[in-house]
């Protein structure tokens, strides 16, 4: 599932929708490892779509992914300490 959607960044798929992508691929991680594939998604976004980054609503988006992220990092660690 992760490897399809990374290679739909390099298709070209609009940023809204990499977002929504980005936002499922974060939410079903139930590990480290899977964790870490959708931090490379996220990189990719930020790497595809930077020169949306000066219209402040794509920028404020991909600010809520990453923080989406990092909590599910925190939500991951938690189960791994328990």
């Amino acid at each position: 599932m992760f490897n399809n959607i990374l290679s739909n960044l390099e298709n070209g798929i609009p940023f809204m929708e990499a977002v929504e992508k980005g936002v499922k691929v974060v939410s079903s991680c139930k590990n480290l490892d899977q964790l870490s594939t959708a931090e490379r998604f996220v990189n990719r976004v930020r790497i595809c779509y930077s020169d949306l980054f000066i219209i402040e609503e794509y920028n404020v988006l991909f600010n809520k992914l990453k923080t989406y992220l990092k909590a599910q990092k925190i939500i991951i660690n938690e189960r791994v300490i328990e």
